[in-house]
């Protein structure tokens, strides 16, 4: 098993995700290619197990890193956010949570809004130095668009909820 332990503080914008890309660039996709597995749920163990690549080594099960009691369906959030929002129909929300920066390509995620034949509403939610891009996007779709970037990690669940598509775009 390889283990890599790193100290420190990340910097603005720079995701846990981006520090193991860096580190994979790095040392190459098959340096942890060791003798343990460690599986993201039980589904993801009796799917992969079977498999003779997998099945063979020691393993153990991960627990989810998401609190699957406050990130779940929840109608009141849903209506209580949409009301707040301004929107009172059932036009779907399109939403994005996370770095308002390039990599996660959100040109093509509002090129596609304005291109999208069906009635649409869009929400982002998260900070980053594209933030004014958004701004100028909500700016051309007004009541249509809502940019929200002060948003403390308790409110989160309920604006997913508000979401009827939760889009990732991504470079990366």
């Amino acid at each position: 098993t390889l283990g890599i332990e790193v100290h420190g503080q990340l910097g603005a914008h720079i995701t846990a995700k981006d520090l193991a890309l860096h580190i994979i660039g790095t040392l190459g996709a098959a340096a942890g290619n060791g003798h343990a597995v460690e599986y993201f749920g039980e589904t993801v163990r009796a799917a992969l197990c079977t498999k003779p690549a997998y099945g063979s080594r020691p393993s153990r099960v991960i627990a989810p890193g998401v609190d699957v009691h406050r990130f779940r369906p929840d109608v009141q959030a849903r209506a209580a956010v949409r009301s707040r929002l301004g929107w009172h129909d059932n036009t779907p929300i399109v939403g994005f949570l996370g770095r308002f920066v390039p990599q996660k390509d959100l040109s093509t995620l509002m090129r596609a809004l304005e291109r999208a034949a069906e009635p649409w509403h869009a929400l982002f939610v998260g900070g980053g130095p594209m933030a004014a891009d958004l701004s100028a996007f909500s700016a051309a779709h007004p009541n249509r668009v809502h940019v929200l970037t002060d948003v403390v990690h308790d409110d989160v669940p309920a604006l997913l909820n508000a979401m009827d598509m939760l889009c990732a775009p991504s470079e990366t």
